[in-house]
């Protein structure tokens, strides 16, 4: 039995080195900056968007661009679990290429970060919708 014990931590203390080893593996790894634009012949230019990151991100919030939703507008944005939900575009970060939106309602303190192709229009309120 002790010997059963013997074995089960030191099999428990190779599995928490081999994990700090890989843990420390992945920090050591460089960011890799986004990749540059590709330009097919006679295709417009892909732009490079970088990933939404909000911990590292420096915002630059201007007006959205002429293409965009204005701010103010009223769109259904995806969830992360697949559904859509009304949401109210707040402010746009031009460094992230992303909207900010208030979800719910205008005044909503719950908000998202997305992009131009995890939203749409969505129609204006009802009566109802705007009484509450």
């Amino acid at each position: 039995m002790e010997s059963y014990r013997l074995a089960a931590a030191q099999a428990a203390k190779a599995l928490e080195k081999e994990r700090l080893s890989i843990r420390l593996e992945d920090e050591r790894k460089p960011e890799t900056p986004p990749k540059a634009a590709t330009v097919a012949a006679g295709a417009p230019a892909e732009l490079a968007i970088p990933k939404l990151n909000m911990a590292k991100a420096i915002h630059r919030w201007d007006t959205p661009p002429e293409t965009g939703f204005p701010i103010g507008t009223r769109v259904f944005v995806k969830r992360s679990n697949g559904t859509e939900a009304i949401a109210y575009v707040a402010e746009y970060d031009s460094s992230q290429q992303a909207y900010k939106v208030n979800v719910g309602c205008k005044e909503s303190e719950a908000y998202k970060m997305c992009r131009v192709h995890g939203m749409r229009a969505a129609p204006p309120p009802t009566a109802e919708e705007e009484a509450e």
